[in-house]
């Protein structure tokens, strides 16, 4: 099988999960979302170990499903927003486990851990404010703004694989053209315009 039709179907496969857990229910949302953002942070500080940090993995990653448990409540109690003063301790925790650990580079395992939850668990928990924005649980517009990302990526492969010349920035992705950028901005333009009639 060649490696285009096996992420074409891994992709199809996320797809489908990820477009039932966004319009379903707001409890199929906080489930994906929830395990989408555990797995993308347990990846983060997978990867991180490459440049010598030793981040607390478990308890960023704890603190991470904080932050979008946090997000959630605040939308789903009545004086939910209150919960979300619980994360300034356990952000402080991060400092004081360090300082227990007895490990090199104390200030880059911190700030790795840190790098890990402003990264990925802050922009995952304000999902809930986009799927929450008019009150009640709505996923469209998360949705619409997925399918702007997968139009935008789609016309850069497309374009990037047929025209692409001119590298955009080589040293981080040598693949990367201007064409496919420029590609990637046309159909995603087209895909808003469609959005807008339907929304």
């Amino acid at each position: 099988m060649s490696n285009f039709i096996q992420r074409s179907i891994t992709g199809l496969f996320f797809v489908v999960f990820l477009v039932i857990g966004v319009l379903w229910h707001k409890a199929s949302f906080f489930g994906l979302f929830l395990i989408i953002e555990i797995l993308a942070l347990r990846e983060f500080y997978i990867l991180s170990l490459r440049s010598r940090s030793l981040p607390q993995k478990y308890f960023g990653s704890v603190v991470g499903a904080a932050f979008f448990l946090a997000g959630f409540v605040w939308h789903i109690v009545s004086g939910g927003e209150y919960f979300s003063l619980l994360l300034i301790p356990l952000i402080s925790f991060v400092f004081i486990f360090e300082l227990y650990r007895n490990q090199k580079h104390p200030l880059l395992n911190i700030a790795t851990t840190l790098l890990g939850i402003f990264y990925i668990s802050i922009p995952l928990m304000l999902t809930n404010h986009i799927v929450f924005l008019e009150g009640d649980f709505n996923g469209k517009i998360l949705l619409g703004i997925f399918i702007l990302i997968w139009a935008c990526d789609t016309g850069a492969y497309v374009f990037g694989i047929t025209l692409g010349r001119n590298r955009l920035f080589e040293r981080i992705s040598p693949k990367k053209s201007w064409e496919g950028f420029i590609g990637g901005v046309i159909v995603s333009q087209v895909a808003a315009f469609f959005l807008s009639l339907y929304f």
